[in-house]
């Protein structure tokens, strides 16, 4: 089994969802076939962005196989802070 195109999301805020939109995953039988898998989140263990993590790795399972991927985890900004420029034309 294969992350054959990863997830359009790549970093989470701490407090986020796992969200695994655009994740492709395929599985190689024994006949050789390759078959694109239907995965949900339910199929990934080890997400948790409780914490900020430089790095986790999460697994996907679909009937007993197994593959990983790595996210990262990213404190949340409180509030977004502006900056007023002013400009003089004055010579």
């Amino acid at each position: 089994m294969a992350i054959t195109t990863p997830a359009v999301k790549t970093e989470y805020k701490v407090g986020e969802t796992l969200d695994i939109t655009g994740m492709v995953v395929t599985g190689t039988y024994s006949d050789s076939s390759i078959k694109e898998e239907t995965i949900t989140v339910d199929n990934v263990t080890g997400f948790d962005s409780s914490a900020v993590v430089a790095e986790q790795i999460l697994t996907v399972t679909v009937d007993g196989k197994t593959t990983t991927y790595k996210r990262l985890i990213f404190k949340k900004l409180k509030k977004k802070e502006s900056i007023l420029l002013h400009s003089s034309n004055s010579m």
